[in-house]
């Protein structure tokens, strides 16, 4: 059943993978890039959250690592599992999760340690363009309407020359969880009626 569910979900993100935000010609433009999804979800949900990686021609990376900082005190990493491209690609996918304390205030952050990697030592092409990783997130029952940033840092990354190389500008765009209750629903205001 999860399996039909991922399948469907990504195949709803693939279509509609982010487009670059920044203006053709831009600094992000000219160098790798990895972009966390945004997804709004329920109280109690289950959420499947993509990570894409768009390679840069000059700049082709057989690894990098990034840490995902978020509040966690209604969201809860569960696992990462390799997406299309990193499977096509003989990609491994590495998570390391942090649970901080929380601070005076009740607020605890957590911090996820995400690492793509080609397996081959001397790899001819770099990570390839598309889905590499979806995060599976679960939202607490609890939850109350709020915004959670995936604030997004790429703290490493390595070329494809032997040795590798450290690349120092890869790009990365924070995710997004919003948090909505099922019962909840705006209502649109008909032209009609409001006139």
């Amino acid at each position: 059943m999860l399996g039909v569910v991922a399948a469907c979900f990504l195949i709803g993100w693939q279509t509609s993978a982010p487009a670059p935000t920044d203006a053709p010609g831009s600094a992000s433009n000219a160098v790798p890039r990895v972009v966390v999804g945004e997804i709004t979800g329920n109280p109690g949900n289950s959420l499947m959250i993509p990570l894409y990686y768009t390679p840069y021609p000059n700049v082709p990376l057989r690894s990098f690592t990034v840490e995902i900082e978020y509040v966690s005190n209604s969201l809860k990493f569960k696992r990462a599992e390799k997406g299309t491209a990193a499977e096509s690609a003989g990609a491994e996918v590495e998570a390391v999760l942090t649970d901080g304390a929380a601070d005076p205030k009740g607020v605890t952050r957590s911090k996820l340690r995400l690492t793509l990697s080609l397996t081959d030592k001397q790899p001819q092409r770099g990570l390839p363009e598309g889905l590499l990783a979806y995060l599976l997130f679960q939202l607490s029952t609890q939850a109350k309407p709020f915004v959670i940033k995936l604030n997004t840092a790429v703290v490493s990354a390595q070329d494809i020359q032997n040795p590798p190389r450290k690349v120092s500008k890869v790009y990365a765009k924070a995710g997004m969880v919003v948090v909505e209750l099922a019962d909840v629903n705006p209502e649109a205001t008909c032209f009609f009626f409001s006139h």
